[in-house]
Formats: structure tokens, sequence, C-alpha cells
């Protein structure tokens, strides 16, 4: 006689039945749903808590540069004080206080300079007479003396 396992006597591995029920699809339907939302929110908490740790650092960041920018004012404002300037001069650069002062003024415009609105200074000034362009010559040699055609 054969050994043979009919089909219908076959059972299913131990712990799996050979056909989930309508509530265990159910339930593992809803199972996954809530797992999956779970760990959505889970990466989401985590996520936020990174924002908010780089959120700080930056405002950290941004108090050092601040207070850097500060002390860079600060010496900004002490480099340029006239007494330390005059001082660096008279010490390292072994300048001396001048003694006496000269003004000197003139009472004459530069030749060329037009003052703007004088009528006297536009009627004194001739303009200036119009002059050949410059390609002309090269134009005359080439083809003939001027007044030709």
């Amino acid at each position: 006689m054969a050994t043979a396992i009919s089909t219908a006597t076959r059972r299913a591995p131990i712990g799996l039945p050979a056909r989930l029920p309508q509530w265990g699809i159910a339930a593992l339907v809803v199972g996954s749903i809530a797992f999956a939302g779970t760990a959505v929110l889970i990466v989401q908490s985590s996520l936020e808590t990174a924002a908010g740790y780089e959120v700080q650092r930056l405002r950290n960041d941004k108090t050092a540069l601040e207070s850097d920018n500060q002390r860079i004012e600060a010496d900004v404002a002490t480099l340029k004080s006239l007494d330390r300037i005059e001082q660096q001069a008279m010490g390292s650069l072994k300048m001396i206080k001048p003694s006496t002062y000269v003004y000197v003024t003139v009472d004459m415009t530069p030749p060329g300079y037009r003052v703007p609105g004088d009528p006297q200074q536009a009627q004194s000034i001739p303009a200036p007479a119009p002059t050949e362009p410059w390609w002309s010559r090269i134009v005359h040699g080439l083809f003939g003396q001027r007044g030709e055609q």
C-alpha cells in the first residue's frame, strides 16, 4: 500500500492556521496601519528635535558673531581715535606738530575752467573751431585731392 497523504488531511504548519479568519485579516491591517502611523510620528518627532537643536546652535552662533562684531567695532573706534593717530605719528613715525600755518589763496580760476552760469566767461572763451575729420585726409590721399569728385 502506498503511503500517500491526501490534501484533505494535510495540516498547516504549527502556529499558523490553514486559513486566517476574517477578523484576523482585519486585525492585521489595523495593526499595520497603527505601526506605520506610530513610525511616522516617531520619525517626525525626531526630525523636529533635530531641527530644534539646529535652531539653538544657530542662535548661539548668531550671539557669538554679534559679540565679535561689537568687539571689532570697538577696535575700529579705538584705531580711528585722533589722539591715538597723533601719538603714533609723533612716536614711531617721528613727526612733529607744525609751529606755524600758512594759508595761500588764489583769486584766479584755472585756465579752461568754466564757472557755471557766468555769461561774461561764455563770451570771452571762443568756441572750438570745427576741424576736418581724421579720416578725411586718408580718403582724399587715396582717391585724389580735395574738391575733385
